[in-house]
């Protein structure tokens, strides 16, 4: 019999907090199909689909009384997890409690106890992940450790539940309010806690709520998020412009392409100063041409190259790509009969993100370059018009300009320039070749 009931967890338990509960109780291993529509719980003699109701006839009605709240339990989008490793309080998993919140990266500690959150196995460090294979009953599948520091999971004393409770209300009631507040408004994708190719996971964008916390103070967020850097602009957001259909889109588009040569004016004489041969050699290391309409071929990043001058290429060719896509589009109107209007942001608003967009490339390829050991020289290719890090100009849906920039103070340290070592080394080595055939 499953002696299940929700007083073994909370509003905001995750679906990791009632796998392991109930798999606590059941004593038996739970059978997790891979993604969200095609798993089940294997409980004691009975099986609950989540998406697929079907209940046993030879069951109690307890139990299926039972099954049905498990299924309404865990049909909740709010307690899901992604595919991903843990991290988790150790004051919340002693007593068999974690949180969705706690796997998103711009939190790096717990509210409730202020615990810096953590992967892996306490005891052993091997790795437990969100879908409950590692782990069963609380317990670590490689060295059977017990998470648990209490005799029942959710065990503590009714002030600590009621204190806890109103803390995670607050939290959700802040975190609901900053969602909202940046709908309607371009993102920049910088200041993202994890880097993926072409940029920052739209999921973990720590600008918004760097940006939340000027507009909605809460000393009980700022604690728990990452900090927020020096290097953090906020600037005021003006609506964006409405372009119509009856625009030409060449009229339209002209100030644009020239804001965006004198941007990139301004960054080869800045950000370029001592690297224009860093910059001429990406040019011919970076590719990316086009070889059909709507589709470019993928440039190719060198790791152990300047990273300053490998992003302005790349920077540069998403801008002019962009660009390109706006004017076709409007040539063709195919925004016209949409529901969603072409706007973009007036040219002001333009520079600050131009700038941003390319600040951020420096900082993923920088980051890029400190993962990748410098005698590894092996190209690696990324696609950065299907996955850019900051299409500055046009977001559909939305109607007012990005208010998050990032300003990357020690721009120069994270070039990380090669001084043309490397261009030097690689032509002994090709001389050398040609020599010993």
């Amino acid at each position: 019999m499953i002696s299940w009931t929700r007083t073994l967890i909370d509003a905001y338990s995750s679906s990791w907090t009632i796998i392991q509960t109930l798999e606590w109780l059941n004593c038996t291993e739970l059978k997790w199909m891979t993604g969200r529509r095609f798993w089940r719980l294997s409980l004691v003699r009975s099986t609950a689909h989540l998406l697929e109701r079907r209940d046993s006839d030879n069951q109690s009605a307890d139990g299926a009384e039972q099954l049905l709240d498990v299924h309404s339990v865990l049909g909740e989008r709010c307690r899901w997890l992604q595919d991903e490793a843990l991290r988790y309080c150790p004051s919340c998993v002693q007593i068999g409690r974690h949180y969705q919140y706690q796997q998103d990266e711009r939190f790096v500690r717990c509210v409730l106890h202020r615990r810096r959150l953590k992967t892996g196995c306490p005891r052993c460090g091997a790795t437990l992940d969100t879908k409950g294979c590692q782990a069963h009953g609380f317990t670590c599948s490689a060295c059977g450790n017990s998470l648990l520091n209490c005799a029942i999971p959710g065990a503590q004393s009714i002030s600590r539940w009621t204190s806890h409770s109103r803390t995670l209300d607050e939290l959700h009631r802040w975190l609901r309010d900053a969602n909202d507040l940046i709908i309607g408004k371009q993102r920049a994708f910088s200041g993202g806690t994890s880097i993926c190719w072409g940029g920052n996971r739209t999921d973990n964008n720590a600008a918004a709520y760097w940006y939340a916390l000027i507009k909605m103070p809460n000393s009980l967020v700022r604690s728990a998020l990452v900090p927020t850097p020096t290097s953090f602009r906020h600037v005021q957001a003006p609506p964006l412009v409405l372009l119509l259909p009856d625009d030409d889109p060449q009229s339209a588009i002209k100030p644009y392409q020239d804001l965006l040569r004198c941007v990139a004016r301004h960054i080869r004489r800045v950000y370029l100063k001592g690297h224009s041969g860093c910059r001429t050699h990406a040019m011919t290391t970076v590719g990316g041409s086009r070889v059909q309409m709507h589709r470019w071929s993928p440039v190719t990043i060198r790791p152990h190259l300047c990273c300053i001058g490998q992003a302005y290429v790349i920077w540069l060719l998403q801008r002019r790509e962009e660009l390109r896509d706006i004017s076709q589009k409007m040539s063709v109107k195919e925004y016209a009969g949409s529901e969603v209007p072409m706007r973009l942001p007036p040219l002001h608003a333009a520079a600050a993100s131009y700038i941003s967009s390319f600040e951020a490339w420096i900082a993923n390829l920088a980051r890029l370059q400190s993962l990748v050991h410098r005698s590894n020289r092996q190209p690696m290719l990324c696609e950065p018009f299907i996955h850019s890090s900051h299409w500055a100009l046009h977001q559909p849906g939305t109607s007012w300009s990005c208010p998050t920039h990032l300003r990357l103070d020690g721009w120069k340290d994270l070039g990380r320039c090669d001084k043309g070592r490397v261009r030097e080394e690689d032509r002994e080595l090709i001389i050398a070749l040609g020599m010993q055939r």
